[in-house]
């Protein structure tokens, strides 16, 4: 026997179907994030850590690469950084990239996260900045490169 809904329970069923549908750019980020994860767990018992190469290091340290700004985002610390970060992204990246569309939504993606690096950057090279002129007589700006 079939039940017959009304128009509005209709709706609301259709809207909530929706709402569990991931995004294209959403769930591939999920999915690559997820592989990212594994995929360090999997090469560190093999004795390759692949968030000291894929990591976002200093600017002016030797193991710096400007590759790391874009393979940092998708490295995480441990099981609950990436279930939250994921958590996160399934929760907000599905209701902006429905918004937005997966061209400007994966832009934004990219652009806050390399952002945020150059960010964590500047923060990092004026924390070096006033800890050498604090320690180094006679230390500025100039002298940055002598000292890293």
């Amino acid at each position: 026997m079939s039940r017959k809904y009304s128009p509005f329970i209709s709706f609301i069923k259709q809207k909530i179907l929706t709402m569990y549908r991931i995004p294209t750019i959403t769930k591939n980020l999920l999915i690559i994030n997820v592989l990212m994860f594994f995929a360090t767990w999997v090469f560190g018992r093999r004795g390759v850590d692949l968030n000291e190469l894929l990591g976002l290091h200093f600017f002016l340290a030797s193991d710096f690469g400007l590759y790391q700004l874009f393979t940092y985002m998708f490295m995480h610390a441990g099981f609950m950084h990436i279930f939250l970060n994921m958590l996160m992204l399934w929760m907000f990246g599905c209701v902006v990239e429905n918004v937005w569309g997966p061209r400007k939504f994966l832009f934004y993606y990219i652009a806050c996260g390399v952002g945020a690096g150059v960010l964590q950057m500047v923060a990092q090279f004026g924390e070096f900045y006033f800890l050498a002129a604090d320690q180094i007589p006679g230390f500025g700006i100039g002298n940055v490169m002598e000292v890293a």
